[in-house]
């Protein structure tokens, strides 16, 4: 049986690299939808 290897995706903004919803930004936001803090791909960069 062949392990799953995780991608990680570096031009992600979050921190948590072994989130299985790192780099998936859409299925973060549906996960984090009753959040009162923004995303880390949704923060405005200075």
């Amino acid at each position: 049986m062949e392990l799953e290897k995780m991608i990680t995706n570096e031009n992600c903004p979050c921190k948590k690299k072994k989130c299985e919803r790192h780099g998936k930004c859409d299925e973060c936001r549906k996960h984090h939808v009753d959040s009162k803090r923004p995303r880390p791909c949704e923060k405005k960069t200075p």
